[in-house]
């Protein structure tokens, strides 16, 4: 049982339980009213409103971030390179192909089935989708709209593409496949 300072025992003069206050001014709870249990309780529909706000306000949140994105995009920092080692060449047999980052566009290297070497900028210059080398078929395929290239040239063989692919210089050094810009004229 709890004492108070002049060491009476606080009791609740109700239900005679012991209680932690007591009605001496030196009480830490002097002064205050004890609370019923109708007074601490969330009525239903405060509760309800409550959980419906949380959940609006959630909800906002997850739609603002995209939106925002989408209005205020990340800038894009272009990196240029004035070449890039691709790879060993025995990594690369004749038909094979890689797509690859050139700096930051995206590139594609083909080592035709004839042994020759080109590589492009595999944007697709219809919508801006990446292209890439179907060996079956022996063309470059765009798949957003069935756009192919010739892959000895990148000029276009069917398909929307407005214009060729535009090309890389693929080379052979020292037993190494590298990608260089194309030399403008």
């Amino acid at each position: 049982m709890m004492m108070s300072l002049d060491q009476t025992p606080m009791v609740d003069e109700t239900t005679q339980a012991p209680t932690a206050c007591s009605a001496t001014p030196a009480s830490p709870c002097a002064g205050y009213a004890p609370l019923n249990a109708d007074e601490i309780s969330l009525p239903r529909r405060g509760f309800l409103a409550a959980l419906v706000g949380l959940f609006a306000a959630v909800w906002a949140v997850v739609v603002a971030g995209p939106v925002l994105g989408y209005l205020w995009p990340k800038q894009e920092v272009a990196v240029k390179l004035d070449r890039l080692v691709l790879g060993k060449a025995a990594d690369f047999p004749p038909g094979s192909s890689k797509n690859f980052k050139f700096g930051s566009v995206p590139g594609l290297f083909i080592h035709t089935p004839e042994g020759k070497l080109f590589a492009y900028n595999a944007t697709c210059s219809h919508l801006g989708c990446t292209v890439q080398y179907v060996k079956e078929k022996k063309n470059i395929y765009c798949a957003c709209h069935g756009g192919t290239y010739d892959p000895a040239n990148g000029n276009v063989l069917a398909g929307p593409p407005p214009a060729p692919l535009s090309p890389l210089v693929a080379v052979l050094e020292a037993g190494d496949i590298v990608i260089k810009p194309a030399v403008k004229a």
